[in-house]
């Protein structure tokens, strides 16, 4: 299957207002310019609204993309997390709108992984139920035609370039690859789930049904439960 790759990067403090289109930003009324977790302004060139959308990603709007990976998320975690999840579907409907394509354009996001315990304030937790616009999994209402890879069960505590980094890429993209044949390609390819549909106690057992078959094809280890 003959593909083109166009890899847009930034290696670090790129929060996603940046890749935003200016008009699309204002759909998410209640934020606020970029601040760090101190309340500070930050006045990095790649933390300004729309800054890296309109080097980066508005000279290709002539291109007619097929689909869109979306890896990113580390530095608004420590910024506003809780706002992540309008601003990122104001980052997918600016893109689809933007490229003329709707709905027609999916979108793969990858799940952040887990990060070593100095994290600000559980703010990675948080940013990644915002990544599914508080829906817990996508696609949703309000993220439609988006798939996910998560990367929650990769941890890399000793990853040079940073706990929240991890290394194992190849995982994360045969993910991501089981998406795209699924929804773009219309493969009958598993890659969502299994999903709980709700738990009962039976003496000291919990028991948990979910909504679809699955087998286990690694042991797992360090299995834990948590309940909100």
């Amino acid at each position: 299957m003959p593909i083109g790759l166009i890899g847009a990067y930034r290696d670090k403090n790129s929060p996603i207002r940046g890749w935003i289109p200016s008009e699309s930003i204002a759909q998410c009324e209640d934020t606020v310019p970029l601040s760090d977790s101190t309340g500070h302004r930050q006045t990095d060139d790649n933390q300004t609204d729309s800054t890296i959308w309109n080097a980066m990603i508005a000279p290709l709007k002539r291109l007619r993309l097929t689909s869109v990976i979306w890896y990113q998320g580390e530095s608004d975690a420590a910024l506003q997390p809780d706002l992540y999840g309008c601003l990122l579907q104001a980052m997918v409907n600016g893109w689809r709108n933007n490229f003329y394509r709707g709905v027609s354009l999916p979108f793969g996001i990858v799940q952040l992984g887990t990060r070593n315990f100095d994290d600000v304030q559980g703010a990675t937790p948080l940013l990644r139920w915002e990544q599914t616009a508080e829906y817990g999994q996508v696609p949703n209402e309000a993220l439609v035609r988006v798939f996910m890879a998560s990367a929650i069960d990769l941890p890399d505590p000793e990853s040079p370039f940073g706990s929240h980094v991890p290394r194992y890429k190849e995982e994360i993209a045969k993910r991501l690859l089981a998406g795209v044949l699924s929804v773009l390609y219309y493969r009958h390819i598993p890659f969502q789930g299994p999903f709980p549909q709700r738990t009962y106690l039976v003496k000291d057992d919990v028991f948990i049904e979910y909504d679809q078959d699955f087998n286990f094809m690694n042991v797992v280890e360090n299995f834990e439960v948590c309940s909100r």
